[in-house]
Protein backbone atom coordinates (compact mmCIF):
# COMPACT_ATOMS: atom_id res chain seq x y z
CA UNK A 1 0.00 0.00 0.00
CA UNK A 2 0.92 3.78 -0.60
CA UNK A 3 0.73 4.06 3.18
CA UNK A 4 3.91 1.83 3.57
CA UNK A 5 6.14 2.90 0.50
CA UNK A 6 5.29 6.59 1.26
CA UNK A 7 5.86 6.51 5.02
CA UNK A 8 8.08 9.47 6.18
CA UNK A 9 10.28 7.02 8.01
CA UNK A 10 10.48 4.92 5.20
CA UNK A 11 11.36 8.03 2.57
CA UNK A 12 13.93 9.93 5.11
CA UNK A 13 15.83 6.00 5.39
CA UNK A 14 15.96 6.64 1.46
CA UNK A 15 17.16 9.60 1.62
CA UNK A 16 19.99 8.96 3.94
CA UNK A 17 21.12 5.72 1.92
CA UNK A 18 21.27 7.97 -1.07
CA UNK A 19 23.43 10.63 1.13
CA UNK A 20 25.88 8.50 1.62
CA UNK A 21 25.91 6.14 -1.68
CA UNK A 22 25.97 9.53 -3.94
CA UNK A 23 29.26 10.98 -2.80
CA UNK A 24 30.90 7.00 -3.01
CA UNK A 25 29.81 7.22 -6.44
CA UNK A 26 31.68 10.31 -7.29
CA UNK A 27 34.39 9.63 -5.48
CA UNK A 28 34.81 6.47 -7.90
CA UNK A 29 34.65 8.14 -11.27
CA UNK A 30 31.01 8.09 -12.06
CA UNK A 31 30.47 10.59 -14.51
CA UNK A 32 26.66 11.30 -13.75
CA UNK A 33 27.20 11.43 -10.30
CA UNK A 34 27.63 15.47 -10.06
CA UNK A 35 24.23 16.24 -10.63
CA UNK A 36 22.62 13.13 -9.07
CA UNK A 37 21.08 13.89 -5.57
CA UNK A 38 18.74 10.73 -5.34
CA UNK A 39 18.72 6.95 -6.14
CA UNK A 40 15.29 6.93 -7.48
CA UNK A 41 14.86 6.58 -11.02
CA UNK A 42 18.17 5.54 -11.80
CA UNK A 43 18.50 4.49 -15.51
CA UNK A 44 20.00 1.32 -16.48
CA UNK A 45 23.52 3.49 -17.60
CA UNK A 46 23.73 4.54 -14.17
CA UNK A 47 23.25 1.82 -12.54
CA UNK A 48 25.43 -0.22 -14.65
CA UNK A 49 28.30 2.29 -14.80
CA UNK A 50 28.11 2.58 -10.57
CA UNK A 51 27.91 -1.41 -10.42
CA UNK A 52 30.62 -1.77 -12.73
CA UNK A 53 33.08 0.75 -11.41
CA UNK A 54 32.28 -0.56 -7.57
CA UNK A 55 33.01 -4.12 -9.24
CA UNK A 56 36.24 -3.12 -10.41
CA UNK A 57 37.41 -1.45 -6.86
CA UNK A 58 36.25 -4.25 -4.78
CA UNK A 59 38.33 -6.53 -7.46
CA UNK A 60 40.69 -4.79 -9.91
CA UNK A 61 41.67 -7.73 -11.45
CA UNK A 62 38.45 -7.98 -13.18
CA UNK A 63 37.47 -5.75 -15.79
CA UNK A 64 33.63 -5.31 -16.23
CA UNK A 65 32.24 -3.11 -19.02
CA UNK A 66 30.65 0.07 -17.43
CA UNK A 67 29.16 1.90 -20.19
CA UNK A 68 26.03 0.37 -22.17
CA UNK A 69 26.06 0.40 -25.68
CA UNK A 70 22.89 1.04 -27.78
CA UNK A 71 22.67 -2.81 -29.28
CA UNK A 72 20.06 -4.43 -27.15
CA UNK A 73 22.25 -7.40 -27.28
CA UNK A 74 25.39 -5.78 -26.44
CA UNK A 75 23.13 -4.17 -23.10
CA UNK A 76 22.21 -7.89 -22.61
CA UNK A 77 25.53 -9.11 -22.41
CA UNK A 78 27.21 -6.59 -20.43
CA UNK A 79 24.00 -6.49 -17.67
CA UNK A 80 24.93 -10.23 -17.48
CA UNK A 81 28.39 -9.93 -17.17
CA UNK A 82 28.08 -7.11 -14.40
CA UNK A 83 25.59 -8.98 -12.51
CA UNK A 84 27.86 -12.72 -12.86
CA UNK A 85 30.66 -10.33 -11.51
CA UNK A 86 28.63 -9.66 -8.57
CA UNK A 87 27.35 -12.34 -8.07
CA UNK A 88 31.14 -14.14 -8.13
CA UNK A 89 31.62 -10.64 -5.11
CA UNK A 90 29.30 -13.10 -2.88
CA UNK A 91 25.93 -11.87 -3.76
CA UNK A 92 23.10 -13.74 -2.46
CA UNK A 93 19.94 -12.18 -3.85
CA UNK A 94 17.94 -12.43 -6.92
CA UNK A 95 20.65 -10.81 -9.15
CA UNK A 96 19.73 -10.98 -13.00
CA UNK A 97 20.53 -9.09 -16.38
CA UNK A 98 17.10 -7.53 -15.97
CA UNK A 99 17.76 -5.81 -12.53
CA UNK A 100 19.91 -4.04 -14.76
CA UNK A 101 18.50 -3.35 -17.85
CA UNK A 102 15.43 -2.64 -16.03
CA UNK A 103 16.63 -1.43 -12.17
CA UNK A 104 13.74 -0.49 -9.64
CA UNK A 105 14.90 1.97 -6.81
CA UNK A 106 14.26 -0.98 -4.30
CA UNK A 107 16.94 -3.13 -6.69
CA UNK A 108 19.32 -0.37 -7.10
CA UNK A 109 19.36 0.75 -3.83
CA UNK A 110 20.15 -2.98 -1.97
CA UNK A 111 22.60 -3.59 -5.14
CA UNK A 112 24.25 -0.27 -4.13
CA UNK A 113 24.58 -0.37 -0.56
CA UNK A 114 25.88 -4.38 -0.61
CA UNK A 115 28.65 -3.26 -3.29
CA UNK A 116 29.55 -0.07 -0.88
CA UNK A 117 29.98 -2.30 1.92
CA UNK A 118 31.97 -4.50 0.17
CA UNK A 119 34.59 -1.73 -1.42
CA UNK A 120 37.84 -1.41 0.30
CA UNK A 121 37.62 1.10 3.69
CA UNK A 122 40.32 3.90 3.90
CA UNK A 123 42.31 2.05 6.25
CA UNK A 124 42.77 -0.98 4.44
CA UNK A 125 43.82 0.49 1.62
CA UNK A 126 46.30 2.53 3.59
CA UNK A 127 47.57 -1.27 5.53
CA UNK A 128 47.67 -1.95 1.36
CA UNK A 129 49.98 0.66 0.67
CA UNK A 130 52.14 0.26 4.02
CA UNK A 131 52.51 -3.38 3.29
CA UNK A 132 53.23 -2.51 -0.36
CA UNK A 133 56.16 0.23 0.91
CA UNK A 134 57.36 -2.11 3.32
CA UNK A 135 57.73 -4.74 0.96
CA UNK A 136 59.23 -1.66 -1.74
CA UNK A 137 61.73 -0.93 1.41
CA UNK A 138 62.84 -4.55 2.42
CA UNK A 139 63.63 -4.90 -1.98
CA UNK A 140 65.54 -1.54 -2.15
CA UNK A 141 67.57 -2.19 1.02
CA UNK A 142 68.18 -6.02 -0.36
CA UNK A 143 69.36 -4.36 -3.92
CA UNK A 144 71.21 -1.84 -2.05
CA UNK A 145 72.82 -4.81 -0.08
CA UNK A 146 73.50 -6.56 -3.31
CA UNK A 147 75.16 -3.80 -4.73
CA UNK A 148 77.32 -2.67 -2.07
CA UNK A 149 78.61 -6.58 -2.11
CA UNK A 150 78.68 -6.68 -6.15
CA UNK A 151 81.13 -8.84 -8.09
CA UNK A 152 84.50 -7.28 -8.06
CA UNK A 153 86.57 -9.22 -11.14
CA UNK A 154 89.59 -9.28 -8.81
CA UNK A 155 87.76 -10.92 -5.60
CA UNK A 156 86.68 -14.95 -6.62
CA UNK A 157 83.47 -15.71 -4.38
CA UNK A 158 85.25 -19.30 -4.20
CA UNK A 159 87.80 -19.38 -1.76
CA UNK A 160 89.74 -22.23 -3.58
CA UNK A 161 90.57 -20.16 -6.04
CA UNK A 162 92.19 -16.92 -3.91
CA UNK A 163 95.43 -19.13 -4.06
CA UNK A 164 95.74 -18.05 -7.49
CA UNK A 165 97.62 -14.63 -8.75
CA UNK A 166 96.19 -12.59 -10.48
CA UNK A 167 98.07 -10.68 -13.34
CA UNK A 168 97.22 -7.21 -15.28
CA UNK A 169 97.01 -6.45 -18.85
CA UNK A 170 98.17 -3.69 -20.09
CA UNK A 171 95.88 -2.49 -23.30
CA UNK A 172 97.37 -0.15 -25.69
CA UNK A 173 95.32 2.69 -26.87
CA UNK A 174 95.54 4.89 -29.91
CA UNK A 175 97.07 8.06 -29.45
CA UNK A 176 95.00 10.97 -29.91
Amino acid sequence: SCLDLCSPSRIMAEQQVDDIVIPILREIGCSFAGETKTLAGFKSEELVQAAALMVMKIKPEQPVPHRLPKSKAARFRICTTVSNAIQELGYQGDLGYEKFLYPTDADTRKVLIWLMNKLPKADEEAAETDAANDSSVSILAALKSWYQKKYNPYESPHPASKARSLSTITMMTPER
